[in-house]
């Protein structure tokens, strides 16, 4: 009984710790951010960071439903109570936490735009690319950073071993559009010291991630500006192949080995969910179903179907054989 009711705490301790820790991280690896943070611009950071963390709540759930699952593995809880529990945070993810936030992200950012970069002119002694296989250097800012002196610009685009040189005495700067200008040749820079942003660069396998996330938000939020019937399709989809997660963490005897297919699953949700909703398989599918179902429903079907056959599997295999091999419980 007591295990049953620490799902409360645990669940949404954990969306506040996510929602906040992350999205603070993550502004610390944004070359805006770090700009801000060196040049004293504090609100700005924590602008982004309250952003991020509204964006990163239906995340932070996710995370936090991982928790709780974790939680009922390893300690067990009454079913009695744990079910009724678990069916009421599904109920308020889906129909108050996720649109809540996405609301309110909306009335604070209405016009969610990448960051701008700073309007000044970037550090002088730093080879910068500015097309695919082209580069250029300059040794100095002048006239108040309104120019710069020396710039050579590199093309190792052609076939020749050696780059095709050309240098400039001087180049004017162009504020508004952030270019070098010699004559009638331009040049886009970047204001970020290019040696930060190749250290501020996440790897791979975290930004297809942060992609995947990106994309089940944006469809979140289509979804809820379309019409909330649109929107519990979408949503209701997605936190139900979540839910049905649970199954994995009773599959076999070994907690660890739960953990890590449960952990590889949900990121393969992450992956293909985005994939359902629009694109190539979406119309593939839309083909093959009834002119009634409308593009959310289509959206909604594969999700549905996983969490239904995952549950199936789950109460008439996973957990018989569990309860058979662990009459204690959990803690057996």
């Amino acid at each position: 009984m007591k295990n049953a009711f620490m799902i409360f705490p645990i669940f949404f301790l954990n969306i506040i710790a996510w929602s906040l820790l992350c999205p603070f991280f993550y502004g610390l690896a944004q070359p805006e951010s770090f700009y801000a943070i060196a040049s004293g611009h504090y609100a700005l950071f924590l602008t982004g960071v309250l952003e991020n963390s509204l964006l990163f709540i239906p995340t932070g759930i996710v995370i936090a439903f991982f928790v709780v699952c974790v939680f009922i593995m390893r300690h067990g809880a009454k079913k009695s109570v744990a079910i009724p529990v678990s069916v009421f945070l599904f109920v308020l993810t889906v129909g108050v936490l996720v649109p809540l936030s996405l609301m309110i992200h909306q009335r604070l950012f209405p016009e969610s735009a990448p960051a701008e970069e700073a309007g000044q002119l970037a550090e002088a002694g730093f080879i910068r690319s500015y097309e695919q296989g082209k580069k250029l250097l300059w040794l100095k800012n002048i006239e108040e950073n309104t120019a710069v002196s020396n710039l050579t610009i590199a093309d190792f685009s052609g076939n020749e071993t050696i780059p095709r040189l050309a240098t400039f005495k001087t180049a004017i700067f162009d504020r508004e559009n952030r270019e070098l200008r010699t004559g009638n040749k331009r040049f886009p820079i970047s204001f970020f010291n290019p040696d930060v942003e190749r250290k501020l660069n996440p790897p791979d396998f975290l930004t297809s991630l942060e992609r995947d996330i990106k994309a089940i938000n944006s469809e979140f939020s289509a979804s809820l500006h379309k019409s909330a019937a649109a929107y519990i399709f979408i949503s209701g989809a997605f936190f139900s192949a979540l839910a049905s997660l649970f199954f994995l963490c009773v599959l076999t005897d070994w907690k660890l080995i739960n953990i890590l297919l449960y952990v590889s699953v949900l990121r393969l949700v992450y992956k293909f969910f985005p994939l359902f909703c629009r694109g190539e398989i979406h119309n593939f599918l839309k083909e093959f179903l009834p002119d009634f179902f409308s593009d959310e429903m289509v959206s909604a079907l594969p999700a549905l179907i996983f969490a239904v056959l995952l549950s199936v599997a789950g109460f008439f295999f996973f957990l018989p054989r569990y309860k058979k091999k662990n009459p204690k419980g959990a803690g057996a």
